[in-house]
């Protein structure tokens, strides 16, 4: 019996120590592919109203990082559990109102626009158009994070 109990209790280990090894970083979300190390610019909820009422659906984030050896931005959406993209828009803009690394997702709760090579100018992440809740639903107004 103490022997069968130290068996289980190793391959136990074996399995939650692999699931472990094997499990996707939550961060690896917010980080677009050949990027790293990104760091928070700046932050703003994602709102939604019906009339009277307004509920908070999500979080757009702007971050810098390291893309291919050089240093670039990128607007990271999450939409709370219920909420899903389904033709969201998601871009850094600059104060002449061009949206770069300009990402259309059709699908999801954590995503992330193009990386940008926009950090010497004045910027913010935004995010607009169309998600799915139960029903078809669009971010009026358009979300954005402050200006940097």
């Amino acid at each position: 019996m103490k022997h069968t109990f130290a068996t289980v209790a190793a391959v136990a280990g074996l399995v939650l120590a692999g699931t472990v090894a094997t499990a996707p970083s939550a961060s690896a979300q917010k980080i677009p592919v050949g990027c790293a190390s990104p760091q928070l610019i700046n932050s703003a909820p994602i709102m939604y109203g019906v009339g009277s009422q307004t509920w908070r659906i999500g979080t757009i984030t702007q971050y810098w990082g390291w893309c291919n050896s050089a240093k670039r931005n990128w607007a990271h959406v999450h939409l709370y559990q219920g909420n899903e993209a389904f033709g969201l828009q998601i871009a850094i803009q600059t104060r002449d109102w061009v949206m770069h690394g300009l990402k259309t997702v059709n699908d999801g709760r954590d995503f992330t626009s193009r990386p940008t090579d926009t950090l010497s100018v004045d910027t913010r992440a935004r995010v607009s158009g169309n998600f799915w809740n139960g029903g078809l639903a669009t971010l009026t107004p358009v979300q954005v994070t402050p200006w940097t």
